[in-house]
């Protein structure tokens, strides 16, 4: 059995994402949620201090991830990346 969100029709998947524990001290975070390039709808892309829809939701199956960016004085300080399947 795969784990992962489900995407079956007439279900509503939504996903909020956020820190659980932010210690960077930047001032901006950037985040990119990407999914599969053979997706229904692919996404990639990324935006300052929130993801573009907050929550996120989809009724599309794909291999995706979210990612957030640290970013301080023009570098970034730390990263992180977290897998989501969607099945």
């Amino acid at each position: 059995m795969a784990n992962g969100i489900t995407s079956e029709a007439g279900k509503s998947r939504k996903i909020d994402y956020n820190f659980i524990e932010n210690n960077t001290g930047a001032r901006e975070y950037y985040w990119k949620v990407k999914n599969s390039d053979d997706s229904e709808a692919p996404r990639g892309e990324i935006t300052l201090n929130q993801t573009k829809n907050s929550p996120e939701s989809t009724a599309f199956p794909s291999d995706s991830y979210v990612e957030c960016y640290a970013v301080s004085n023009e570098i970034c300080i730390a990263r992180n990346k977290l897998p989501v399947k969607i099945i």
